[in-house]
């Protein structure tokens, strides 16, 4: 038995009252778009070496500082890169959302992150 003033919900669809929407909840589709590619050498990589190789190549010619996400798959051989940030001459905010995004996307096994300094000094003064 009901209580004055609450309502009791029924067990089949057409107890239930008109409180569900019509137009129902979306459903979205998510996927990595490849925007173009970069020269390598050596497409796996065994060292900082080889990281800062492909980095140095990727940011060339960069005059922001920009953070970046390398994915690897189980071998260390590089899926991808994904620019997660533009910053200014001197700082690039990064949410850890962002980052975690594109790897799971990618189905990665491992992640390289990395961040370059356009003004030249790594430390501040």
């Amino acid at each position: 038995m009901a209580h004055k003033g609450k309502r009791q919900l029924g067990l089949f669809k057409q107890d239930m009252t008109s409180t569900v929407r019509e137009d129902g909840i979306p459903v979205y589709k998510v996927c990595l778009v490849r925007e173009g590619r970069v020269p390598c050498y050596n497409q796996q990589i065994r060292s900082a070496v080889d990281a800062a190789t492909l980095l140095h190549t990727y940011l060339a010619d960069v005059d922001r500082e920009h953070f970046v996400v390398l994915m690897l798959d189980q071998k260390n051989k590089v899926i991808g890169i994904n620019t997660v940030s533009i910053g200014s001459l001197t700082a690039s905010i990064v949410h850890p959302r962002e980052v975690f995004k594109v790897a799971i996307l990618a189905n990665c096994a491992s992640i390289l992150i990395a961040h370059n300094h356009p003004s030249g000094a790594p430390r501040s003064a």
